[in-house]
């Protein structure tokens, strides 16, 4: 990697879009930070697409929101990277990006000659990390690297891409592997106008270097989460199961809530700031299969906010075995994550 001297810092983004069948998780990133309060709201595109580097692939379901949580131990140290004639130093880094668990990081030369962008997704399901790793290296042939896809000895599904970037007007490597609940992508370019290629054994050391700080401090990172929600459901006077997560999610602008685990819980949606209650899932309650619908006739149904706790109350109908309906009353306090 040459590192001539150029004025001001090369900046690139860098993201992922991590999609599963009930939850997709997005982190975006900045190579050099430019925005820290940009707008990312391409998550819920119809489309895969690309601005600015920030890759939004769709469908989009739902979107696991995070509690705040620092996970700036994950990262690599800037002043254990190999030399490549300057130092690196590290931008602040950008913690829970989009509200999802995970942290973005800027590493440049002094002269900001050189980047390299760090992305580490933290992910509530580990079967979907290699999932979205592959997304991950789909987009990255397409938008970011132009290079044939090789496999690297780095973490767990590790695949290297070295070439330039799309328009061939610098050198460029891009990074991707997993270990255990995360998904990391290292972005490496040049300035513009230089193609010199980025020396694959300075890629394998800062990825080392990136796999050690993050096996060292995952345990301790992932011990201290934050909890994942709670929630209390009561139909009828009767209190319900309500295991598993609580998913607070945004989709193409509607907003839900999900209790307990995909196919089996209570799905409600209703507006953010609780001024509306839309429909109510609940499944199988007593034989009956109960459901609040917004506009139904004894369907009825209220919510209020405080801070991200809902207390909502209301009645729902359904249809008993022999056919006769069913109303019962309900109300599900639920704070999200």
């Amino acid at each position: 990697m040459k590192v001539p001297a150029r004025p001001g810092p090369h900046r690139r983004c860098a993201g992922l879009t991590a999609a599963g069948a009930t939850v997709a998780l997005l982190v975006t990133g900045c190579g050099a930070i430019a925005d820290l309060k940009a707008d990312r709201t391409s998550a819920a595109t119809s489309t895969t697409t690309v601005s600015s580097g920030v890759v939004s692939t769709a469908p989009v379901t739902s979107t696991l929101v995070a509690a705040p949580g620092d996970y700036s131990a994950l990262l690599m140290d800037a002043t254990e990277l190999p030399s490549v004639g300057e130092p690196f130093v590290m931008d602040a880094p950008v913690l829970n990006p989009n509200d999802v668990k995970g942290v973005v990081a800027a590493y440049r030369t002094e002269s900001g000659s050189a980047t390299i962008g760090d992305t580490i997704a933290l992910l509530d399901d580990p079967t979907q990390v290699a999932g979205a790793a592959t997304k991950i290296v789909d987009s990255f042939l397409q938008t970011e690297v132009k290079g044939e896809p090789a496999a690297s000895p780095i973490g767990t599904g590790g695949t290297v891409i070295a070439g330039t970037s799309p328009d061939g007007t610098r050198a460029a490597t891009a990074l991707i592997f997993t270990e255990q609940n995360a998904v990391v992508t290292l972005m490496f370019d040049n300035r513009p106008g230089d193609l010199t290629p980025i020396p694959p054994d300075f890629v394998e050391s800062a990825g080392r270097l990136q796999l050690d700080a993050l096996r060292a401090a995952l345990p301790a990172v992932t011990a201290a989460s934050p909890s994942a929600g709670a929630a209390k459901v009561t139909v009828g006077g009767v209190a319900q199961p309500a295991t598993g997560p609580v998913v607070c999610s945004t989709t193409e602008g509607k907003f839900s809530i999900t209790v307990g685990e995909p196919g089996a819980g209570v799905v409600i949606g209703l507006e953010g700031d609780g001024s509306a209650v839309h429909h109510i899932e609940f499944g199988t309650v007593d034989g009956v299969d109960l459901r609040f619908t917004e506009g139904v006739p004894d369907n009825t149904a209220g919510a209020v906010k405080d801070g991200k706790h809902y207390d909502i109350t209301g009645s729902a109908t359904g249809t008993d075995p022999a056919g006769a309906p069913v109303t019962k009353p309900f109300e599900i306090d639920v704070t999200c994550p």
